[in-house]
């Protein structure tokens, strides 16, 4: 009995060796078959004038989103949650856009006019894509190991399906280095504020090297904690409350929800006037301190042209600070519900307005000085 025990375990030790080598093997060939260099896009460039501006519209709406979240609909992801659970509860958190990213399946293509999104990735390296509205989807061919040219063959490819692509959690696991962010060609924003570590340094240090990308905040949500549950009395079966227990003391990842979002100018929640939005850059990305708190920011409006950049709160804030290349402060003001900076005698590659507050930490898009007239960012 126990050398048919043994015997066994052995087997499926071999089993499993011969599935990593033949998983080696395909990603081998992927890694020296599946290459591409970076094509030229526009860069900041101080030579030439103020030309891009994110806020130039007058829509007076302002919604509420998160684009990345996880659900139980892949079958080994059982501890997480059902997607009309997720959806419930972020709708009682007052989220107008809520949309469910699962790996490599688009979960809500059968929910109605919702936006499609998918995170791109299936690799020990987490590198990772949020991909919107997608036509396909593109499987992940380097699981174990891959160079930044596998990567940008993939961003190609991924452009031909979507037109709006975000770089997810730079800091998991190390996934990019600021050197690897430069090279890459064709996305759109870096998730700026993630639960994996807030990177607006990085974004900062992007946008010095003259790197025009946009600010992003997700929860990519795994689970909620206990106490969300409980407080909402929400229900769910033992087992799966008990495996996600183990899942969250072996991953470490919490319910961190309803902190890290996007508030969204745009005419209407059509599905085309947010994606038109998002290629605009026309939101902004905000990280809340205190997610149980019934207040957070509440915007006026931003505006934005080749002579000013202001905004405008409904309420006072404690600091607006406008920032430049470096992370230089040119202006702060404190307690105050509006600000605005003059763009004409500036000299300046661009500018952002960075708002810090009970609140939480709100980031706008900057405006641009780009060494090429583009209509948004998804033109490219």
């Amino acid at each position: 009995m126990i050398k048919r025990r043994n015997k066994n375990i052995k087997i499926f030790i071999y089993f499993i060796l011969l599935i990593i080598l033949i998983i080696f093997f395909i990603n081998s060939i992927t890694y020296f078959t599946l290459r591409e260099d970076s094509q030229k896009f526009p860069q900041i460039d101080i030579k030439y004038n103020w030309n891009y501006f994110p806020y130039e519209t007058n829509d007076s709406n302002w919604f509420k989103a998160n684009f990345h979240a996880h659900s139980d609909e892949l079958l080994f992801y059982y501890e997480r949650h059902p997607p009309e659970l997720i959806r419930s509860l972020y709708k009682s958190y007052n989220y107008d856009i809520i949309t469910i990213s699962d790996y490599n399946t688009l979960t809500d293509r059968n929910f109605k006019n919702s936006i499609q999104v998918y995170e791109w990735g299936f690799n020990i390296l987490k590198r990772h894509f949020l991909i919107f509205e997608p036509k396909k989807i593109i499987p992940d061919f380097f699981p174990l190991f891959s160079s930044i040219q596998n990567l940008q063959w993939i961003i190609n490819h991924l452009k031909e399906t979507s037109n709006f692509i975000v770089l997810n959690h730079p800091k998991l696991r190390n996934a990019y280095q600021l050197k690897d962010i430069l090279e890459l060609q064709g996305f759109q924003a870096i998730e700026v504020f993630t639960p994996f570590g807030d990177s607006i340094d990085l974004w900062d240090q992007i946008l010095t090297n003259h790197k025009p990308v946009f600010a992003f905040s997700s929860d990519d949500l795994h689970y909620f904690s206990d106490e969300i549950l409980d407080n909402l009395s929400v229900r769910e079966p033992i087992l799966k409350k008990i495996y996600r227990k183990l899942a969250i003391l072996k991953t470490k990842i919490g319910g961190e929800a309803f902190q890290r979002y996007l508030l969204i100018q745009a005419k209407s929640l059509d599905k085309n006037d947010i994606i038109n939005s998002l290629c605009k850059g026309n939101f902004v990305a905000i990280k809340q301190f205190f997610p149980n708190m019934n207040f957070s920011y509440q915007i006026e409006y931003i505006k934005t042209d080749s002579k000013i950049f202001k905004i405008q709160f409904r309420h006072t804030v404690q600091k607006i600070m406008f920032k430049t290349s470096h992370n230089k402060i040119l202006r702060e003001i404190y307690n105050s519900d509006h600000a605005s900076f003059e763009l004409e005698s500036l000299m300046e590659p661009f500018l952002r307005i960075e708002v810090v507050d009970i609140r939480g930490i709100l980031l706008t898009n900057p405006v641009f000085r780009l060494n090429k007239n583009i209509k948004d960012f998804c033109e490219n």
